[in-house]
């Protein structure tokens, strides 16, 4: 009788931690949205969301239902866009949505960014799978749910339903997930709009291309060609990046969908810098500046080619921003001089730029969803190849007046003589100041390893003591020292040594990368880091990946007890008081770098803190 009483008791408890487990559960997830509560305006889902990173990308819907169920946290109270940023993970979100009135209602569940390779979507209700759809731009289009640019899912909910949706996830560029829900009949009516809007732009890209490919060859004005071949590629880009091309043109071709925005980024570069060296005489009035703008051509022309080959995403972002940056250098320069061109092709680049701040701004969370924030980049490029027009207009008119007006020939060389003059004197001046901060640079680099050196690192420890006692801030300093180096230097030879010293440096460098700190070489084989507004656990956390990632290098030192090379770190904190100077700071990182010497080397240790 005693001992099923106390199988009783033992059941009891279980099944009493098994509901305070579940109602935690419960508690911490997401909340459910009630879709009856929809109306003419979306609802942005990030605050219903529920958020699993997959590093491996191999769960499954069975899994994140079991296994993985309780690792889903609940995502950030805000209706700023879920973005994960460039990623090789999966993310499951999952969305729990009931139907709490009393007749059926249609919602439409729409991520408005088409450049996600892979977006699975299931359906689940009472733990049951009612529709999976796998989609993304990697997928045909005909596998869509809905025929839309952006990836959108119809929901028909029954009164008193509800249901579960999952989410999955991945793609190789920026991973962002801006997803909102919509009441059917909203929906239609802001995709109608959406339509016209996206008719009315792109009906204006061929527009313009057919009127100037008729200027072209009526006036065989090279730079007419130029401009349609840039409007083209920029309209292809355009179509790729906003996804009305997968929904209207290329369809079911997933490959060139991957690769579209980039190759027709890249040709689109390409056009616009041989229409800006025509239009703003670079090659007379800027030779140097020329000379750049020709690479920027060969660059972009040769990744243009290789994304068929491996498309690469980062560097192809990085080359079309250098790109655009030199444009709008080269352009501003001719706009300082008073060049007509110039000011209305730097107007054209800023309308560009401002409407994708204002799409960025948008994706954020600080500006509201609406037709301006949305098509922010279409607006400005739209605005952008008016006024590049006009420009070109312009630029035309004054070629012609200058033919016709021949008396005012002398005048116009000597003018244009003089603007040459005045851009080899400011390139001049350019390339002496740049000569200037390249001397003041290599003053506070170590010639060695190419890192600050002893007066860089004294400087900005003098600097970051002031301010962080000034604010009562925390103020970090690591010294790292290479174990075992002079028997290292006596059994390799000094070469070796130095090229030691340079691999640490260089993996240093990589590893402590945030914005703020500095890295120095002490002296010897002594670094150092300092890290501003740094806990002490933090800067630990930041020496012991250090330690571990000069480990990586698996080093031969046959001279080290461990058979490789490695470093100990001593970590300090302190938040600056009176009493106090720099050099305590240094000392007692010193004495923590000694015990770890002392413990065994090829670890950190961290000083306790000061009082």
């Amino acid at each position: 009788m005693l001992d099923k009483m106390l199988r009783v008791r033992r059941w009891a408890t279980l099944l009493a931690g098994a509901v305070c487990l579940f109602a935690f559960n419960a508690w911490a997830d997401s909340p459910a949205l009630n879709v009856a509560v929809v109306g003419q305006e979306p609802v942005p889902l990030r605050p219903y969301f529920s958020v699993l990173e997959d590093p491996g990308a191999t769960l499954t819907l069975s899994d994140v239902q079991s296994e993985a169920a309780g690792r889903f946290q609940p995502s950030e109270v805000t209706t700023r866009p879920l973005n994960f940023g460039s990623t090789a993970s999966a993310y499951w979100l999952r969305l729990r949505i009931d139907n709490r009135s009393t007749s059926a209602i249609d919602s439409m569940l729409e991520i408005y960014y088409p450049r996600l390779a892979e977006v699975d979507f299931y359906r689940v209700s009472s733990g049951l799978p009612l529709q999976s759809v796998k989609t993304g731009y990697a997928r045909p289009f005909s596998e869509r749910a809905y025929a839309h640019r952006f990836f959108v899912l119809p929901l028909p909910m029954a009164p008193g339903a509800q249901q579960t949706i999952y989410i999955r996830v991945k793609s190789p560029t920026s991973l962002e997930v801006p997803a909102q829900l919509w009441s059917r009949s909203a929906f239609h009516a802001y995709e109608i709009v959406d339509h016209m809007t996206q008719a009315a732009y792109f009906g204006m890209f061929v527009a313009m291309a057919l009127f100037n490919i008729l200027l072209w060859i009526s006036l065989k004005e090279r730079n007419y060609l130029f401009y349609v071949l840039f409007i083209s590629s920029l309209a292809s880009a355009l179509a790729a990046s906003t996804g009305i091309g997968i929904q209207y043109i290329w369809r079911d071709a997933p490959a060139w969908t991957a690769i579209s925005f980039a190759v027709s980024g890249h040709l689109a570069m390409v056009w616009l810098i041989s229409f800006t060296r025509r239009l703003l005489t670079t090659e007379a009035l800027m030779p140097r500046w020329d000379l750049a703008l020709r690479a920027g051509i060969a660059v972009n022309a040769l990744l243009a080619f290789t994304n068929f080959v491996e498309y690469t995403s980062k560097l192809s972002a990085s080359a079309i921003a250098v790109t655009a940056v030199l444009l709008l250098v080269c352009s501003s320069r001719g706009a300082i001089r008073g060049q007509r061109s110039a000011i209305l092709f730097t107007a054209a680049f800023l309308l560009v730029l401002l409407g994708s701040v204002a799409s960025m701004l948008r994706m954020l969370g600080v500006l509201p969803v609406n037709v301006l924030t949305i098509n922010g980049i279409q607006i400005g490029s739209a605005l952008e190849m008016i006024l590049l027009s006009f420009t070109l207009a312009d630029r035309i008119h004054l070629l012609r007046a200058e033919k016709e007006k021949a008396q005012q020939h002398l005048v116009d060389t000597l003018q244009n003589s003089e603007q040459v003059l005045e851009a080899r004197v400011a390139q001049r001046t350019a390339d002496m100041q740049i000569l200037n901060e390249r001397l003041e640079a290599l003053s506070v680099t170590d010639s060695l390893t190419g890192i600050a050196n002893r007066r860089r690192f004294d400087e900005v420890l003098q600097s970051e003591w002031i301010r962080a006692a000034r604010g009562q801030c925390p103020l970090a300093l690591a010294m790292v020292d290479v174990d075992l180096f002079k028997p290292y230097n006596d059994h390799y030879g000094h070469q070796a040594g130095d090229e030691i010293l340079r691999h640490v440096a260089r993996t240093f460098t990589e590893t402590v990368c945030r914005t703020g700190d500095l890295v120095a070489r002490y002296g010897g084989e002594e670094f150092a880091f300092i890290a501003p507004l740094t806990e002490g656990e933090n800067a630990f956390a930041m020496a012991q990946k250090v330690c571990e990632a000069i480990q990586a290098l698996n080093l031969p030192h046959t001279k080290s007890p461990i058979g490789y090379l490695t470093v100990s770190i001593g970590v300090a904190m302190v938040i600056p008081h009176e009493d106090d100077s720099p050099e305590d700071l240094i000392a007692r990182a010193d004495w923590a770098l000694y015990q770890a010497k002392t413990q065994g080397r090829n670890r950190v240790v961290l000083a306790a803190s000061a009082v």
